[in-house]
């Protein structure tokens, strides 16, 4: 064969390979790209924990960082008290739908039928982690790992009791931990994070700064200098841990190079708790707003909440908007194209977290929670209705939020079509 032949045989191959290449191409169709998702879920840190909202004795220099590159929401709420919040945010239902009325004696268990957001993304792809505290049933099939969760290190339980060394279950085993707790689970989830292929969801919750309340005094010792009470000290103390680790927890994202694929959601399960029933007057710094955890008051159910996708939102501070525990599982369902909103007592806050324009906010909120009514369900007393910027509570009080945010000003005689 001569040396044209070779050149003109070998030209040929060549075309028909590449056409045959661009033909198996053309009839794969393409991966869709999961951005990463981060949920951060503190234990009882009220809406003023955090230098960001005026707190006059707290530095948390990673937190406020964060707010000041997220959507936030003046008006976005939980419930009051912690397990009902992660049924909520868990399953973007009511957490009464799903089973969980309180935390203890059986009423924190989630239906074991109920579909997980874990569950959700780990059908479409994801692998799934969990550390933490779970407190959504102590025993099989409402634990973590059969609730779509590939990874799981942490605690089933409301509360541990042992904040330093402590012994924490990894999938179905128990291991001895070295070091703080808040410490030890960021390093599990900067693990998590490090070592697996995208897409991921990471449900970092954290059971600071529930009681009790363990933390090395070098956390707390000067905000006792400052004449804070013991209590108040020793909370902030761990705010204080909890943002330290963060900065960790956003680092190892920047690392790895996933910040901008990485959509980042922290909030806290319900308001502070002080300590005895007090008036708000007495509690610790909480913006004014009243009561604290178990009620259905501004400062039970309303906290702080940061969205962040580095690129795909710009920072903004979304004043009309009403948002809550149960719009987190239809919003990321939305983003990544999966899920009827629907199926879901939540609504997708995609429109809002994209910068377009929310003039007037339509829906109505209920929440649902005392623990007089735990056994026979009833709608008062705990029940409270929120729509645009009107409140009502147990049938007979009613609040304007945007003019009285601490709902001192009971207008329901004034008002009462509303």
């Amino acid at each position: 064969m001569n040396l044209n032949c070779k050149n003109f045989l070998f030209n040929f191959l060549k075309t028909t390979l590449l056409s045959l290449s661009m033909l198996g191409c053309a009839g794969k169709k393409a991966l869709p790209t999961f951005p990463n998702i981060l949920i951060v879920l503190t234990d009882d840190m009220g809406y003023g924990d955090y230098g960001s909202a005026g707190n006059p004795h707290l530095q948390t220099t990673h937190l406020d960082e964060l707010a000041g590159e997220s959507v936030k929401f003046k008006y976005f709420y939980v419930s009051p008290v912690c397990a009902p919040t992660r049924a909520s945010l868990l399953t973007g239902k009511y957490h009464q739908k799903v089973g969980v009325r309180s935390v203890l004696n059986g009423f924190e268990t989630m239906d074991p039928g109920a579909n997980s957001l874990a569950e959700i993304l780990s059908a479409k792809g994801y692998t799934t982690g969990i550390f933490g505290k779970w407190h959504l049933g102590e025993n099989y099939p409402s634990v973590p790992n059969a609730q779509g969760f590939d990874e799981y290190f942490g605690f089933r339980t409301g509360h541990t009791e042992n904040y330093f060394d402590p012994i924490l279950e990894h999938n179905g085993k128990m291991e001895q931990t070295r070091g703080y707790i808040t410490d030890v689970l960021t390093d599990k989830a900067i693990e998590f994070i490090s070592n697996q292929k995208t897409p991921i969801f990471c449900y970092l919750a954290y059971n600071a700064p529930h009681t009790p309340l363990q933390i090395d005094s070098a956390y707390y010792r000067h905000f006792l200098e400052k004449g804070l009470p013991l209590q108040t000290a020793k909370v902030y103390g761990m705010i204080e841990n909890i943002d330290e680790n963060l900065g960790r927890l956003f680092q190892a994202i920047n690392d790895n190079s996933l910040m901008d694929n990485t959509i980042i959601i922290f909030m806290s399960d319900n308001g502070p708790l002080t300590g005895g029933w007090k008036n708000t007057d007495e509690l610790r710094y909480n913006v004014g707003l009243r009561n604290q955890k178990y009620s259905v008051y501004e400062g039970g159910i309303r906290t702080q909440c940061f969205w962040k996708w580095e690129g795909k939102w710009f920072p903004a501070y979304d004043t009309i908007s009403l948002a809550a525990h149960i719009d987190v599982v239809p919003t990321l369902l939305d983003i990544i194209g999966s899920g009827n909103v629907a199926d879901f007592d939540g609504v997708s806050l995609k429109n809002q977290l994209e910068g377009q324009p929310n003039s007037k906010d339509e829906r109505s909120y209920f929440e649902n929670f005392h623990l007089s009514t735990l056994r026979d369900l009833a709608p008062y007393p705990g029940g409270a209705a929120i729509r645009q910027r009107w409140k009502m509570v147990n049938g007979d009080e009613l609040y304007h939020l945007a003019s009285d945010p601490g709902e001192k000003h009971n207008l329901a005689e004034e008002f009462p079509e509303n």
